[in-house]
């Protein structure tokens, strides 16, 4: 008995090469790996840091951070369901709120985090094969390209390729140890995961019924172990569920119940639909008209990422988020079921680019940006090496399937997972741990065939490995490399934009163009900063092809609008305005362009109604401009509200006879001072004299220009013009009251208030003379009174007398 008890105690030093000891060779590789780790991701970082693209962050890095800075404004508690993976976003807010918002303490974290990785595959490493598979896999992971690419990205893949190798760690020490507290870290890990990408799930049942089946012994999985092995996997799926929760609680706290995120319907319309290329395609809809046509739809993923817009707009109503979710992956399932074969010919293609070298660009692009580091420039390693051995690792490693069955699995489980959606190059990182063990052990078996002068199966594995890497560098889809670089130049060109270096920006949009000849949106802003430099004529070209490229892109009539009024082509302008509206009746600053252009063409019921649906807009899609549009809009209902009580009085034939007199009104409501002022002063060299024009100047003089003079002499042109004209004695009473002549104030302000006997701003500005010049609290509120009988705005007359207040000397 004695003698077997002793056998057992030997076995799993055999069986588990990570109980080997560690030696001196092994530690000092070890942290030479780490310190060449570490000084690489440095180097990457400052090689990187001097250009002004680095920190400008677009898309996805972009939507990240933004969220990131609004979990910081407003509180975890947001109102709606997530749409994609929060874990990310809210670690950059914690980190926010430690550093404010540093994207350079997130580099330093996650530079920290991918040298922290490269000692996690080592300790994988040493599980599956002792030490010289460990520091095989932790050198490889020290040099590999992408991993130090990625970590200075404001990006998952830093934190998911860390996750990835501590779960598989975890499980096969769960399985070995058979230990409840380990499998109840992986699950926890694997639900953290989830919160960050949720397609990590795909893979949970795998790990579930390997550990049940590996539970004691991980590199002999049994279905003899199951009966022992189902605690652990229940606490397996348990710990899952509980890292998940808090989303699934917090959607259900919206009202809108989705399980994790409702981006999986669009996902999968991206990597499945019509328009699908393989890897990250703008969505495109086809929708089925009456009249038997086809009307195509492009998403417009900068302005709605969430493609809600498109959504909303082929069903006719407003939908939840889960509801558009639901609404893509019908549209893919309509577009499969019509066509399965293009559905199997598209896993197949993206099956291809998941093994592919190339390094498939969104945000960013690997290929392009190693010009700018040499850490990753000239020969690297890249997958091009890895990827061939992990496959020639994984051929061999199927004489023993169960001692690698954990990595095998994690990989086919994960691949599956982005290939069922749409290939990128930072998807395909998390499953790198996997692939380098299987690469290691291919190197191991290739050194110890030729050490042991079996040159035959050395030379078949050197040549497999290269037939896979001939094979993974072919381009059988023809792939269009220079596509994803126009995107890059694109960025760049946006930076230059928001540099204030518009000419620097038209140089990167020809590049881009150059390479992308249909890049609408390079057109786009390439023909708006030809406006900027003056090339009305070369900005209207490229304005109108994005146009003619995507139909439904409603910023390319908005943008050749104002092109068009900058030529005075007014009623051109007016129709590209109104196209912008029809493609997009959420597009609220475009609604004002068009109300605008109305009121200069004297068509003041399209202007009003174009304000009101501005006014009374409540959807839940907002834009930076819509603040913008509604003030505009508030400014323009105010005007018109004057203009309808002018024509109640019989006055403002000046208004309806002139254009130049209309086009200086639409310029003082645009605040465009120096416009204003310059066609009013066409209109009088060429005779014009009504009231109305002078009552202009005039409010342009005193509210804009602080010049009380000629605003005084412009009123009492008015004034002499038409003694009856409303807004004339009031321009003179405040200028009176400006200059501080108390009497002369009080007198053209009550001629005011008797001549328009419904206007509260006579009074209002009465009260504010006896009240700051004549010391007269009691006649004051006697005028206050007045206003507020009269309508006016009890919080503006609050806030006027507290800025007076505010502005009389303190006498104690």
């Amino acid at each position: 008995m004695t003698k077997k008890r002793d056998d057992r105690a030997k076995k799993p030093a055999a069986t588990y090469p990570a109980r080997e000891p560690w030696t001196p060779v092994e530690r000092t590789f070890l942290a030479v790996a780490l310190f060449v780790a570490l000084v690489l991701r440095l180097w990457h970082w400052h090689a990187m840091a001097p250009h002004p693209w680095f920190d400008f962050l677009g898309l996805d890095a972009k939507y990240y951070d933004e969220w990131a800075q609004r979990l910081l404004r407003d509180g975890w508690q947001g109102k709606t369901p997530y749409f994609m993976g929060p874990l990310y976003p809210h670690l950059l807010s914690i980190v926010y709120s430690i550093f404010g918002r540093s994207l350079d303490a997130v580099r330093v974290i996650q530079v920290v985090m991918s040298t922290g990785t490269v000692a996690l595959i080592h300790l994988l490493g040493r599980q599956y094969g002792g030490r010289k598979l460990a520091m095989i896999c932790s050198g490889a992971a020290a040099l590999y390209a992408p991993f130090i690419y990625y970590s200075v990205s404001i990006l998952y893949p830093t934190l998911t390729i860390f996750l990835a190798t501590a779960i598989l760690l975890l499980l096969h020490e769960a399985a070995r140890r058979r230990a409840l507290a380990w499998t109840a870290a992986a699950g926890l890990l694997l639900g953290v995961y989830a919160l960050g990408r949720g397609n990590i799930l795909l893979f949970a049942p795998a790990a579930f019924f390997w550990l049940i089946s590996a539970w004691g012994d991980p590199f002999a999985p049994s279905r003899r172990r199951w009966r022992a092995g189902l605690p652990a996997g229940i606490a397996l799926a348990a710990a899952t569920v509980v890292a998940i929760l808090p989303a699934t609680i917090h959607n259900a706290r919206t009202g809108d119940f989705a399980f994790l995120t409702t981006n999986g319907g669009l996902n999968f319309y991206i990597g499945n639909g019509p328009m699908a290329t393989g890897g990250h395609q703008t969505p495109e809809l086809y929708l089925d008209r009456a009249d038997g046509s086809v009307e195509t739809v492009v998403a417009d993923l900068q302005k709605d990422v969430e493609c809600r817009t498109e959504a909303e707009y082929a069903v006719g109503h407003p939908l939840s988020y889960t509801e558009v979710s639901s609404f893509w992956f019908r549209e893919t399932m309509r577009w499969i079921r019509k066509d399965p074969g293009h559905f199997v010919s598209l896993l197949v293609m993206k099956t291809v680019h998941f093994w592919s070298t190339y390094e498939i660009p969104q945000i960013e692009h690997f290929g392009y940006f190693r010009r700018y580091s040499p850490p990753i420039a000239g020969p690297i390693l890249g997958f091009g090496v890895v990827g061939p051995l992990a496959l020639v690792g994984l051929f061999f490693s199927l004489r023993r399937p169960g001692r690698f069955a954990l990595p095998i699995l994690f990989v086919l489980f994960y691949s599956a997972s982005i290939v069922l959606f749409f290939v990128l190059a930072r998807y395909r990182l998390p499953v790198l741990p996997g692939l380098i063990l299987l690469a290691g052990q291919a190197a191991i078996e290739i050194v110890d065939a030729l050490r042991a002068r079996r040159p035959l199966p050395a030379a078949a594995m050197i040549a497999g490995a290269v037939v896979l890497g001939v094979a993974m560098r072919a381009n059988p889809y023809g792939v269009d490399e220079s596509k994803g670089i126009a995107q890059i130049l694109y960025r760049q060109g946006i930076v230059a934009d928001a540099l204030g270096d518009p000419r620097e920006a038209i140089g990167h949009y020809r590049d881009a163009l150059a390479l992308k000849p249909e890049y609408d949106k390079a057109h786009l802003n390439l023909g708006v900063d030809l406006a900027r430099v003056g090339d009305l004529e070369g900005a209207e070209r490229h304005l109108r092809t994005a146009a003619e490229i995507d139909p439904q892109y409603s910023r390319a009539p908005y943008n050749l609008g104002l092109i068009l009024e900058q030529q005075g082509r007014w009623d051109d302008a007016r129709a590209a305005y109104a196209r912008a509206v029809e493609i997009e009746p959420r597009y609220l600053i475009a609604r004002v362009a068009l109300a605008d252009l109305a009121i200069q063409q004297n068509d003041l019921g399209v202007a009003a109604e174009q304000v009101r649906a501005v006014l009374d807009y409540d959807d839940r899609w907002e834009t930076a401009q819509h603040d913008v549009a509604r003030t505009r809009a508030a400014k323009i209902a105010a005007f018109l509200d004057g203009r309808a009580a002018l024509a109640d009085t019989g006055a403002g034939d000046c208004f309806v006879a002139s254009e130049t007199f209309r086009r200086a009104e639409v310029a003082r409501l645009r605040d465009d001072v120096d416009g204003a002022l310059g066609l009013l002063r066409t209109y009088f060299e060429n005779g014009g004299a009504c009231a109305e024009a002078y009552r202009s100047l005039g409010e342009i003089l005193l509210l804009q220009s602080r010049d009380l003079a000629a605003a005084a002499d412009a009123f009492q042109r008015a004034v002499t013009a038409d003694g009856t004209l409303p807004g004339a004695r009031l321009g003179l009473g405040l200028v009176a009251a400006m200059s501080g002549r108390a009497d002369d104030a009080v007198r053209w302000l009550s001629e005011e208030a008797r001549l328009d006997p419904k206007s509260p701003s006579p009074c209002l500005e009465l009260g504010l003379v006896y009240e700051r010049l004549l010391d007269d609290p009691d006649r004051a509120e006697v005028w206050f009174a007045r206003y507020r009988e009269r309508g006016g705005d009890p919080e503006l007359l609050r806030g006027r007398r507290a800025y007076a207040a505010a502005r009389r000397p303190d006498a104690s």
